[in-house]
């Protein structure tokens, strides 16, 4: 598993103990928090949060989610879970639900899994952020030619329904290329693409 961290959220010491011992048992690096606000205080830039859920998984995801960071995975466990809590939190965006106690061969895998998981969702986090932030240096006019070309039409049919030359279309696609850091068409489209990204 590597250098994975777990930051462990419950309000019972031997819940705490138990995840702590488990994780470690997995070998990731642990932080235990009594409290939720505790964990938000911290900066999370690597690894996933495992949060006892009490039986209100979608309050917690809400309130990680108003956080205003980017986005905490959630790993989230119980004691005897309810079918609909399970169901409410992997809907809701946790990346698994765990039965408290865990077994630990099987809380191995699937802690693995979910830190696998959270690195992927962190890295397209990034990526879409950095084509918005890549997409502000555009003009307006640019960005129009680069959404017409992200439809699929050619130089002669975006400037017709701009209303400009295909010479102009030419200079502003040329200049959106340029200020996005796009060697090609394809690299610019994959930009505005993943800045359109929910």
């Amino acid at each position: 598993m590597g250098q994975a961290t777990v930051h462990i959220v419950s309000t019972h010491t031997n819940v705490r103990e138990h995840l702590r011992s488990a994780v470690i048992q997995a070998g990731a690096e642990v932080h235990t928090y009594a409290e939720l606000p505790a964990l938000l205080e911290q900066p999370i830039s690597a690894g996933i949060a495992l949060i006892e859920d009490g039986r209100r998984p979608g309050t917690i995801i809400k309130r990680i989610r108003a956080a205003g960071r980017a986005p905490v995975p959630i790993v989230l466990a119980a004691k005897e879970p309810r079918t609909e809590c399970v169901i409410a939190a992997l809907t809701g965006g946790a990346l698994d639900y765990f039965e408290i106690p865990v077994m630990p061969r099987d809380f191995e895998e699937r802690l693995t899994a979910a830190i696998a998981k959270a690195e992927r969702q962190r890295a397209r986090h990034s990526e879409i952020e950095d084509a918005r932030e890549r997409l502000k240096r555009l003009s307006q006019r640019e960005r129009e030619v680069l959404a017409l070309l992200c439809e699929g039409l050619a130089n002669k049919l975006i400037a017709r329904r701009l209303g400009i030359s295909p010479r102009t279309v030419e200079i502003h696609r040329g200049h959106a290329m340029e200020k996005l850091e796009a060697e090609h068409a394809a690299i610019a489209i994959r930009v505005w693409l993943a800045a359109q990204a929910l």
